[in-house]
């Protein structure tokens, strides 16, 4: 419809097998590693697109998430500037709650602290983050099981905690400010209800996260917001010259 044509892709870590328990094959799976497949990706769809009639123009890229599409479309997007005009895909970017660089000091501290965290993972050999396993869990605990006690937030239940997770999510991950995944509706200082989603839609949904992530890849995302790591992600933005329009939280 209205001339449109829309393609889906994510990133690598997505097919990994849960059963999965050696990730040395993760070591190296960075920031240019998922850039390299996104490009990959755009360049298969805008193949297909030309050889059925659809041109070849170049695509508009949306990105969601601080730690996935959305950090890599804008490295994407760094790329492209180095290549000649016929190589490049991006016509246009529009990143979804992603956020790239912040001149925010408490913001500043908490992801370098963060990026150090992971730096120090790679250091001791570990290779793969599991906190996309612990939201799968929490959401299937909330689903099947409401009422029990959660083994994640100690007195909560499954579904309280849930909750918490979700509109409280500055208590737990230590932000420097109250930024939270979604709006609840409080009682006695504790979320009871979603205020603008459906409870049962975003416990679906989380329920099928990825539970591995690459911590190569968190570590270089968190260094970019960081700030003060020298990474290549972003040395050539004032070269970039394709639309994008951010789409933030208030």
């Amino acid at each position: 419809n209205n001339n449109l044509a829309v393609w889906g892709t994510d990133q690598a870590h997505y097919r990994v097998p849960p059963t999965t328990t050696s990730f040395a094959f993760m070591a190296d799976w960075g920031m240019q590693y998922d850039t390299e497949n996104l490009r990959t990706a755009m360049a298969i769809a805008r193949t297909v697109r030309y050889y059925t009639g659809s041109g070849f123009e170049r695509m508009t890229l949306i990105g969601v998430g601080q730690g996935g599409g959305g950090i890599t479309g804008y490295a994407a997007l760094n790329h492209e500037t180095e290549l000649p005009e016929s190589f490049r895909h991006l016509g246009a970017f529009i990143p979804i709650s992603a956020c790239f660089k912040t001149d925010d000091a408490l913001w500043q501290d908490y992801f370098c602290n963060a990026a150090q965290n992971y730096s120090d993972m790679l250091r001791e050999g570990t290779y793969v983050d599991t906190q996309g396993q612990m939201f799968a869990d929490l959401a299937s605990y909330a689903l099947a099981d409401p009422d029990g006690m959660s083994p994640f937030v100690r007195g909560l239940t499954n579904r309280g905690a849930a909750l918490y997770m979700a509109s409280m999510t500055w208590v737990p991950f230590e932000y420097p400010d109250e930024s939270h995944f979604l709006g609840g509706a409080f009682k006695e200082n504790l979320p009871v209800e979603l205020r603008y989603t459906d409870l049962a839609t975003f416990l679906e949904g989380t329920k099928q996260i990825a539970p591995y992530t690459s911590v190569r890849y968190r570590y270089e995302v968190e260094a970019i917001k960081c700030g003060h790591v020298d990474l290549p992600y972003d040395d050539h933005f004032g070269d970039i010259t394709v639309p994008v329009m951010a789409v933030c939280c208030g």
